[in-house]
Formats: structure tokens, C-alpha cells, sequence
């Protein structure tokens, strides 16, 4: 079910019809691999897969992520903006408008993006996106919005929980109404038992639980 929604989300990017999806679980449920899969698939497909994750341990730069990202994607080498928050060095003076020249920033980012996805359709994919910086997922937002009618898929996982308690969750609940959202849960039985016959090769075998 989950391929199959996210292949049908690939051949709409590709047709000039993105947009961002969430794919929302606790710890260890299959998150990341679900997003590998949709890569493979999308590359496949002749997108341009590009990852970034949030650092979960602290210490990490504003736009971590999209660091990351923009650099796969050919860092400023194919013209991608640098997303280092400027200080101002010596002799420099601080903006008058910090909002103003963040929004250009931001700006240069879709722009960016759109003529990349000229050359080629792609797919960003965000890991653990409960512990991104403030920065990221506002940028994210800002992305996000421009995406229905280019050829940029987006994926971001998450875990709930941690999400709801994080101190970006207002820019998260943001995200979620921009956003279509796959929940992932428990296995049910009958893919349960077809798992255990893939790895057993027996139909028949029988799992037990004290």
C-alpha cells in the first residue's frame, strides 16, 4: 500500500504535480526503510534523489539538512545559495531586516530548486524531522508551498510522539496542513505471516508469544 502510494506520488512530480509527504511513526517502525524504497523507485524512475537529516544530538549548523541536500544536489558549484546564517564579519555591519533577508534567502532556495527540477524531476527526502532546527522547517514550509506545481516530490519522516513535544511543534503542525500524511503502524497478522514465510520458506509456520 505504501509503495504503491508513494509511486503514484513520484509519477505526479514527474508531470509537474509535487508536493510534500509525511511519513510519521514511532522508533523503529520502518520509516527510513520505506523512504530507501521510494529512492530506489524514484531513481528508477530517472528523479534526482537527494537526503538530509536532522542531527539529533545537538551541536549541528542552522540548515543542517538542507546542507546536506543542497550539496548532493551540486552545491554551489550548480549555483545552489548558501545557506550559512551569516554573521556579519569584521568590518561588516548586522541587516536592518534580518526577516526580509531571510525571506530572499529562502527565495533563492525554490528558485534553486525549480530550475533544478527543469533538468530532471526530484525527490528530497528529510530525516527526523522532530529534531530539525527552527530554521529548516521554516524553510521547508516555505518550500513546501511552491511544490504543486513542480517536479519536486518531498518525503519527511518523523516520529509522533517526539514531534508533539518538540520545541518546533507549531512549525510541524505547520508543515502537517501543508502536507500528506502516511502513518505507519504494526504489521498486520497476514503480513506478519508472510514475512515469517519469506524468511522460513514454511506457509505453515507458527509464531509464538509469552
Amino acid at each position: 500500500r505504501e509503495i504503491s502510494y508513494f509511486e503514484r506520488s513520484c509519477d505526479l512530480a514527474i508531470e509537474g504535480q509535487g508536493g510534500l509527504h509525511l511519513v510519521v511513526g514511532e522508533a523503529g517502525i520502518g520509516k527510513t526503510r520505506l523512504a530507501r524504497e521510494v529512492a530506489a523507485l524514484a531513481a528508477e524512475k530517472g528523479m534526482v534523489v537527494a537526503w538530509g537529516w536532522a542531527w539529533e544530538t545537538g551541536g549541528a549548523p542552522a540548515f543542517f539538512p538542507w546542507i546536506e541536500l543542497l550539496d548532493v544536489l551540486g552545491g554551489k558549484a550548480s549555483g545552489a545559495p548558501s545557506l550559512d546564517e551569516s554573521r556579519p564579519t569584521r568590518g561588516e555591519t548586522a541587516s536592518a531586516d534580518p526577516a526580509r533577508e531571510r525571506f530572499a534567502l529562502f527565495e533563492r532556495v525554490v528558485t534553486f530548486l525549480r530550475e533544478r527540477s527543469r533538468a530532471a524531476p526530484l525527490l528530497l527526502v528529510f530525516e527526523d524531522l522532530h529534531a530539525a532546527d527552527l530554521p529548516s522547517l521554516e524553510l521547508l514550509h516555505f518550500v513546501s508551498r511552491s511544490l504543486r506545481s513542480r517536479r519536486i516530490a518531498v518525503i519527511g519522516t518523523l516520529r509522533d510522539v517526539e514531534a508533539q513535544r518538540s520545541p518546533v511543534a507549531e512549525v510541524l503542525a505547520r508543515l502537517g496542513r501543508e502536507a500528506s500524511q502516511l502513518a505507519l503502524g504494526a504489521l498486520a497478522p497476514e503480513d506478519v505471516a508472510r514475512l515469517v514465510e519469506e524468511h522460513t520458506g514454511r506457509p505453515d509456520a507458527q509464531l509464538t508469544s509469552e
